[in-house]
């Protein structure tokens, strides 16, 4: 017995779930994100995770995937498993990591040592160490790590400046030359010059929400994440657009 269909929207990129009501309110109470409030229809984000719980849920409740979709499902699956695979083998890894001299120019204490460790292992994660032990620096060693180039920094606006700074001091490039910085400015998007770490303050991701997700900005750092405390508004939909087309997702 088939309960429904799963399709995928090309044009909003999600998985889409058209089966019994009963199926598809499971799915808006179950999983994180499901959008739309149709009866009888659940709307997914294209993403490794969500895919993964898709598969979860058509082991109880079978879906007919439709036949234009199949190969792109199947791909997305077999994503969604090393995406599985990868983070069981991360759970392995060090307890700390020290940062490679070669592209960060400092040295980090233990405690940070064991953040750059769980920042590493963790695509999805919030580090919340006390003000003023150095979650910045762990930050930009992990980018420094993993080479996560270009990388988006989204901080208070009067933090921006300190950004600039530590970023200048902390990262090397591989041939030994300064990470290029841009700093976003205006509401209004622009065509932005390459850069390895773009910075942008939270008052300006309302006017940039529909432009972010389209630049390929795979590393994103939001800073003092609680100004997204209040989900209503236009900046934290913007940084939840931004966070679902992103592969690692930092917040401080």
């Amino acid at each position: 017995h088939s309960y429904g269909t799963l399709s995928y929207n090309r044009k909003r990129d999600c998985w889409v779930v058209k089966a019994e009501p009963s199926v598809t309110e499971l799915c808006k109470r179950l999983f994180p994100g499901t959008t739309t409030n149709r009866r009888g229809e659940a709307r997914f984000t294209a993403h490794r995770r969500i895919v993964g719980d898709l598969n979860w849920l058509m082991l109880r409740y079978p879906l007919t995937v439709k036949p234009q979709d199949v190969q792109r499902w199947q791909a997305a699956l077999a994503d969604a498993r090393d995406y599985v695979r990868r983070r069981e083998a991360a759970l392995k890894t060090p307890e700390r990591v020290a940062p490679d001299p070669h592209v960060f120019a400092g040295t980090l204490t233990a405690f940070q040592e064991e953040g750059l460790a769980f920042l590493l292992r963790t695509e999805r994660c919030l580090l919340a160490d006390e003000m003023g032990l150095g979650k910045t620096v762990q930050a930009l060693a992990m980018l420094a790590q993993l080479g996560a180039y270009p990388a988006i920094v989204i901080a208070p606006a009067h933090l921006m400046r300190n950004w600039e700074g530590e970023i200048g001091r902390f990262l090397r490039k591989p041939d030994g030359s300064e990470a290029a910085v841009h700093v976003i400015k205006g509401l209004k998007p622009y065509v932005l010059p390459p850069a390895d770490i773009y910075l942008m303050h939270y008052l300006l991701l309302r006017g940039w929400k529909e432009a972010l997700p389209e630049l390929d900005l795979r590393y994103v750092v939001f800073d003092e994440i609680q100004e997204l405390r209040h989900s209503g508004t236009e900046k934290y939909s913007a940084a939840s657009l931004l966070a679902e087309h992103a592969e690692r997702v930092v917040g401080l």
